[in-house]
């Protein structure tokens, strides 16, 4: 993959979760602001990108997981519950216009799982990084 579509491909997938998280906004969402590390966590990979953009082309090791990351960083921005002051929110319905609507109880399980695989991708990318400029 090339290290240039890399980055856009990194940087939209953000934009797009942030603009599906910040429409479906409630305390979760808060408190992911206040504590530093959740940010920090969502810009490593587009940071990582760009540190690759003066190669021809991504190692190997690296493209599976920076693809990885981005269905399961959009999944866990849709189906991610958050709870603001009358019930529970979900971006999806959100910006589908059917934010009044009650949350089904799987769309948390779903946001959850999605947000614990994108992590697990994240620990996968950072290792193969490391490797990779070892190599």
């Amino acid at each position: 993959m090339s290290p240039t579509w890399n980055v856009l491909l990194q940087v939209t997938a953000l934009l797009a979760a942030a603009v599906v998280r910040f429409s479906a906004d409630g305390f979760l969402l808060l408190a992911f602001l206040m504590l530093l590390v959740g940010p920090l966590l969502l810009l490593v990979p587009p940071v990582l990108a760009t540190l690759y953009l003066r190669h021809r082309s991504l190692p190997a090791g690296l493209t599976v997981p920076f693809v990885a990351l981005v269905p399961f960083l959009l999944v866990a921005a849709l189906f991610t519950t958050d709870n603001r002051g009358y019930g529970r929110v979900a971006g999806i319905l959100e910006i589908s216009g059917r934010g009044g609507e009650p949350v089904p109880d799987w769309f948390r399980l779903l946001g959850n799982a999605a947000a614990i695989a994108y992590l697990v991708c994240l620990v996968w990318l950072v290792v193969a990084a490391v490797r990779a400029r070892r190599v």
